[in-house]
């Protein structure tokens, strides 16, 4: 109903990720098969974090966000950090840059996720109540540079973004040209 495809280049969706103990998989995997009519387990399946913070509602419907579906962010180090900051801040934080799970064709590239913890009854505060998980969006680096810079009217500079948080720079994109 946003129509992420025709006017937000970039984002591949908006979607939920449940925060969980580990332990307690088979309830994101019935929540799967309710919604979805997917019989996926939380994957990865092993880990060494006491909580899991499985992909549960990711939308619009298509075959990239399905292979998302289920997925463990909490088990990746770069999605970890960057959701333990969006608590610690209480505000929305893009985690460094990652590949997406959503991609699944042989034209890759870098990614990245902003995750805003999402609290029961509203109370948004960290130290007197825990985040029921995150509502986010991922990113395709790429794609968002070509929406915000290549479309009329192209602005007359070269640009290359880099994301600078750890070493070595990582080359998100660069212009044409």
């Amino acid at each position: 109903g946003i129509d992420l495809e025709g006017r937000y280049d970039g984002v591949q969706g908006i979607g939920y990720a449940k925060l969980i103990p580990t332990g307690n998989e088979e309830i994101i995997q019935t929540r799967l098969d309710a919604e979805y009519d997917l019989q996926r387990e939380v994957w990865p399946a092993a880990t060494d974090q006491d909580l899991r913070a499985p992909i549960v509602l990711l939308e619009p419907h298509n075959p990239r966000n399905d292979k998302a579906l289920g997925y463990d962010m909490f088990s990746e180090e770069k999605r970890r950090a960057a959701m333990r900051l969006a608590i610690e801040n209480n505000a929305a934080t893009a985690s460094a840059p990652v590949e997406l799970v959503q991609e699944i064709t042989s034209v890759k590239q870098q990614g990245f996720l902003v995750y805003l913890p999402f609290y029961p009854d509203g109370k948004n505060d960290a130290r007197e109540n825990k985040p029921r998980g995150f509502v986010y969006a991922p990113f395709r680096a790429g794609d968002l540079h070509v929406a915000a810079l290549e479309k009329p009217p192209i602005l007359p500079v070269v640009l290359r973004t880099y994301d600078v948080s750890d070493a070595p720079p990582i080359l998100l994109y660069e212009s044409p040209n």
